[in-house]
């Protein structure tokens, strides 16, 4: 243990001889570093040292003693010289020495986040330093939109599709490129589809737009799969092109997912519908714990409109102009809302009521039909088993090709960059993630990471006090000297009801991560539960993330930081297939992709390979193919 004893003394004019001591202690392990608090930042003027070794008793310490100012010393002429400087250089050495604590505290590889309780939201311990505003706010210009093919509509009454329609005719789908007998490992396998083609056009009905799934797929010998791009030309012809990955049969396989009049009423009715997420609000009154007896009201998320009669509850540094809202319930304040719960009566009223007399657009066979293709076996032929040349070393804002990789047996080979399989082993795992800070913020896809992630590491985590099992995890791996949070945003669709004060928004967290070490790794992931909102309070949300972002870069720019896009899921019900569509979670896999472009983070695209696998596409994906997510992910940030 040091100490320092500072004695001031101190003669004012009258001849009063003042004295200030002030005494500092530190309980640290005799390292280099600290001991540069050794009475860092003096003498004082004035003072002499004297010197002891820290190893003696505790009541033999360094001290520093005031002697009597020499009268030959320039400052007995003025005093009040000697008193201004001294006042001075003790408030410098405060500062700097109260600085110094703080950084040994946050030494210790732990992540400098508390949790304000009341607010639900990351605290940062240190005082927050002001960040230089954006001078100019950041407008997505989202250039894969011009290639939209679709006019406007807003005839919510009467629907503009009736004169459209007609009955199903079955897509015209032929091989272009190259000749079926000379296909060969490596080639762009080049398929032309007609359809909906109108011989006379009719206005207000649409030739192009429709969304297909497009794959390339062989069940053994070998067992493989790869996406296909699809580029619409607006007036009913589609190219399709798919790369010959591997040596042996392969199956083209075509699927129409939705047709260019459903996805233009999704894009122009549906997309920009408010009230289309909707919970029950639940206010904890006169100290009521039990959930079911606790006041209730309708909740939204609205942007524009009257709000009258609703509490309000924003946050714009997270949804800007967006706000939720909650009906008034007499007698009960605002500041109880305790929980929020999904809908599901009003949610499927909306989904309902915005897809009247269209029904017939998002049913067989208009919905996620199979194609019947001619030539859609094909037979590759190649010495090599599959693609293997080399690939570059990943890194940041890394351009995204069409052709993204393919299934091998079990393993994903990206050909987005060089993709090591030793990330997914337990000794090279544990050597990325010690002395780091992991923090995953997402959905239920993003926790499922946090578990595979937690069972690669092979430690036993400590399971933290603010642990709780829907919607925030903190856990300590001591003999990593790593942590491990994951954390989902206050929005959540689910049959169970959520307590605010167990999510945060992601913006919070970020703006929370404050250790001055900067050891941190962050994935970000918002898309499962944002299809229901309006694509303009979408793309606000995304662009004030990105915001927090680029100012956590500015605190700390070697952070690596990680987006992981959304991929194809189930659609069990009808309300799924409106709300929770796969043309709206490709629109958000675009959005996140251009706005979070060009300010030093990771794009991972998953759309394709959880489109490619042979397993049916569901919201949650078996581990097998999370664990080469996973993969991708540690090759970004820890090779």
């Amino acid at each position: 243990m040091y100490t320092c004893n500072v004695v001031l003394k101190e003669t004012n004019r009258s001849g009063i001889v003042s004295s200030v001591q002030t005494c500092f202690q530190i309980r640290r392990k005799d390292t280099p570093r600290q001991n540069l608090l050794h009475c860092v930042f003096l003498p004082i003027h004035g003072c002499v040292f004297t010197n002891t070794d820290a190893r003696q008793p505790h009541h033999q310490h360094q001290q520093l003693r005031m002697k009597p100012p020499s009268p030959s010393h320039r400052d007995v002429k003025d005093n009040r010289k000697c008193r201004f400087r001294t006042i001075f250089q003790l408030m410098a050495f405060t500062v700097v020495f109260a600085s110094l604590v703080s950084y040994m505290q946050n030494a210790g590889g732990s992540p400098n986040i508390a949790v304000d309780e009341k607010k639900s939201l990351f605290r940062p311990r240190h005082k927050e330093v002001p960040v230089q505003p954006i001078k100019k706010p950041y407008e997505p210009k989202l250039s894969y939109e011009n290639d939209i093919c679709f006019r406007k509509t807003s005839n919510l009454s009467k629907t503009p599709w009736d004169k459209c329609k007609m009955s199903f005719v079955p897509p015209n789908v032929t091989l272009v490129s190259p000749p079926l007998d000379n296909i060969t490992i490596g080639d762009d396998v080049h398929y032309r589809i007609e359809s909906n083609k109108l011989e006379i056009p009719r206005d207000g009905c649409v030739s192009g737009g429709n969304f297909w799934f497009a794959v390339l797929t062989s069940v053994k010998n070998p067992k493989a799969s790869c996406a296909g791009s699809v580029t619409d030309y607006c007036n009913g012809t589609y190219d399709v092109h798919v790369t010959a990955a591997w040596a042996g049969n392969a199956t083209f396989e075509l699927t129409l997912v939705h047709t260019g009049e459903a996805i233009n009423h999704l894009r122009n009715i549906v997309w920009p519908a408010q009230d289309r997420l909707a919970f029950s609000g639940y206010y904890k009154a006169n100290n009521q714990t039990d959930v079911s007896k606790m006041p209730q009201g309708f909740c939204y998320v609205r942007r524009r409109g009257n709000w009258s009669g609703y509490c309000e509850y924003p946050n714009k540094k997270a949804m800007g102009m967006t706000t939720t809202i909650c009906e008034k319930v007499d007698g009960v304040p605002c500041d109880t809302l305790n929980s929020m719960k999904s809908h599901s009566s009003k949610i499927t009223h909306s989904a309902m009521t915005l897809t009247e007399n269209v029904h017939y657009l998002f049913t067989s066979p208009n919905f996620r039909n199979p194609v019947n293709i001619p030539d859609s076996k094909i037979t590759i032929k190649g010495g090599n088993e599959s693609l293997s040349d080399p690939l570059p070393r990943c890194h940041p804002d890394q351009p995204i090709p069409s052709f993204q990789g393919y299934w091998y047996g079990d393993n994903w080979h990206s050909r987005i960059c060089a993709v090591d399989d030793k990330w997914i082993e337990a000794p090279n795992v544990r050597k990325c993630v010690s002395n780091r800070n992991v923090v995953l913020l997402g959905d239920s896809t993003t926790r499922a990471w946090f578990h595979i992630i937690h069972s690669m590491l092979g430690v036993r985590g400590q399971r933290q006090a603010d642990d709780v099992s829907c919607c925030y995890f903190n856990r300590v791996y001591k003999p990593l000297n790593a942590t491990m949070v994951y954390s989902i945003h206050p929005h959540v669709l689910a049959s169970y009801g959520v307590y605010l004060k167990d999510v945060r928004f992601e913006v919070d967290v970020l703006d929370g991560l404050r250790d001055p070490t900067c050891n941190y790794i962050v994935v970000v992931s918002p898309w499962a539960h944002f299809s229901q909102w309006t694509r303009e309070s979408y793309i606000e949300r995304t662009t004030l993330l990105r915001e927090a972002i680029i100012r956590l870069r500015r605190r700390c720019p070697d952070v690596p930081i990680v987006v992981k896009g959304p991929h194809p899921r189930e659609h069990s019900t009808y309300v799924s297939v409106i709300f929770a569509n796969d043309y709206l979670l490709r629109q958000i896999g675009l959005i996140n992709q251009e706005l979070f472009g060009g300010i030093g983070v990771w794009f991972l695209p998953v759309w394709d390979m959880n489109m490619a696998h042979p397993h049916d596409n569901v919201v949650h994906m078996p581990q097998s193919i999370v664990r080469e997510e996973i993969k991708m992910f540690f090759s970004f940030v820890c090779a």
